[in-house]
């Protein structure tokens, strides 16, 4: 099974902010794809430096949990670690707390 994966680094800044539009009306929503950011600002070290799979996982959790997505709480906290425990993000730090805040 092949996988194409997008390079948003490669495309025209036009197409890149159409889907970025796009991905902005698409969060709450099963849909989201992931690009758009949702998060509270505590949380921004973490989601912004993660894949847009993991976003995408971290999006649905709280959704499916009733969780405001832009809030912040022990909950959301514990939904993050679970995602991302042992991660390497963008920035090369590994995710190893058992608490974020």
């Amino acid at each position: 099974m092949s996988r194409n994966l997008l390079d948003l680094d490669s495309l025209p800044y036009g197409t890149v902010n159409r889907l970025m539009e796009l991905d902005n009306r698409l969060v709450g929503t099963p849909n989201y794809m992931g690009l758009a950011f949702f998060w509270h600002t505590d949380y921004k070290h973490y989601l912004r430096d993660c894949t847009y799979a993991q976003r995408r996982k971290i999006h649905h959790k709280l959704l499916r949990h009733n969780l405001a997505l832009n809030g912040e709480s022990e909950a959301h906290d514990q939904i993050i670690l679970q995602v991302l425990h042992g991660k390497k993000l963008s920035n090369g730090w590994v995710v190893t707390e058992t608490k974020l805040r």
